[in-house]
């Protein structure tokens, strides 16, 4: 079969709830084989996450406090992009207000949806940072930054102190093109 044989056509779009940051549809839809069915769709903006190296081979984590989560976790850089930002320069924007590091090079890893029921796009980055200020510009979303040892990476990986997919998807992505040293 072909693509086009798989498309779904939206007959209603049932807006529940919307805003600068996310969106709830629950959309009447004609599936390919003629059932009309009613599908919930998660609207978002696109972000991006950034596995960022130092030059002597340290992870950036941050500490994090997600308001749903009700929980401290390490997570990587990351954040939404800006209307008319391309992925890439809000990946440098993002890592430079949430660590206080300077990117001095990055590498784009890939883009991936994160649910069946999601508009958003992941935009995955790998960088090579150094320390330009102490601390982040933005205190407001990040509790404190650290770097770790590879080992120690995969330690935090094993006892569930990291549990957001984006971070493992950057981190794994980055080992598998060896950009992680």
């Amino acid at each position: 079969m072909n693509q086009k044989s798989y498309i779904w056509k939206q007959l209603e779009e049932r807006v529940i709830f919307r805003n600068r940051f996310i969106g709830l549809r629950n959309d009447l839809v004609l599936r390919p084989d003629g059932q009309q069915i009613e599908y919930v769709v998660i609207e978002g903006r696109d972000f991006v996450t950034i596995i960022c190296q130092t030059i002597d081979d340290k992870i950036i984590l941050v500490d994090a406090y997600p308001y749903p989560w009700q929980m401290k976790t390490k997570t990587t850089v990351g954040g939404m992009i800006d209307k008319g930002e391309k992925p890439k320069e809000a990946a440098i924007r993002e890592t430079e207000e949430e660590t206080g590091y300077k990117v001095e090079n990055i590498t784009f890893l890939g883009k991936i949806k994160i649910s069946f029921l999601n508009t958003v796009w992941n935009y995955l980055y790998f960088a090579i940072v150094k320390r330009i200020n102490s601390k982040p510009i933005d205190p407001n979303e990040i509790i404190s930054v650290h770097e770790f040892s590879i080992a120690e990476i995969h330690k935090l990986i094993k006892n569930g102190d990291i549990l957001h997919s984006s971070t493992m998807n950057a981190f794994l992505l980055a080992k598998f093109y060896n950009l992680i040293k």
